[in-house]
């Protein structure tokens, strides 16, 4: 009687440990599109999805006709972001997965200008001397060379006269 007790309780265990690891696993669904507020589909968009009780996130992006599917997800409470380029990220908090699918129709909004860039700064003083004559006089010699005349460009003099 006692190796019968052991083998049903040794197939308790390993029965019991099987359903525990396909449950992690999960069959639920998460589809839907992703359009914008003229209802144009937005491809490219990224969905990153946080589950609620892990922190573990899964992304994915948007195809050419702006449908998104996030398969393999454990029954329970997501958070969904959406983000693309030009458009405000749109957030849905409690996103539930069942064991099914879940569908989710998407709109976002263009994104208005709130950012501005600002340069400020100072020009330096350039009244300095460069090559022994002053900048601020309007004549600047880099190359040392007190006339243009007597510089020439492949083999031409500047003065044609």
């Amino acid at each position: 009687m006692t190796m019968r007790f052991q083998l049903c309780l040794s197939a308790m265990l390993v029965a019991s440990a099987g359903s525990w690891s396909f449950a992690q696993v999960g069959n639920g669904v998460i589809t839907g599109q992703v359009s914008d507020e003229t209802g144009g589909m937005l491809p490219g968009a990224t969905m990153t999805l946080r589950d609620a009780s892990t922190g573990r996130e899964r992304s994915t992006l948007s195809d050419s006709s702006g449908r998104f599917t996030i398969a393999g997800l454990v029954p329970g409470s997501y958070a969904l972001s959406v983000s693309l380029s030009g458009f405000d990220t749109l957030m849905r908090e409690s996103v539930e997965a069942t064991g099914g699918i879940t569908t989710i129709n998407l709109v976002m909004k263009v994104s208005s200008l709130r950012d501005a860039v600002v340069v400020r700064g100072t020009a330096r003083n350039v009244a300095s001397s460069i090559a022994g004559k002053r900048a601020a006089d309007g004549i600047v010699d880099l190359l040392g060379h007190d006339r243009p005349e007597t510089m020439s460009s492949a083999g031409r003099p500047w003065d044609r006269s």
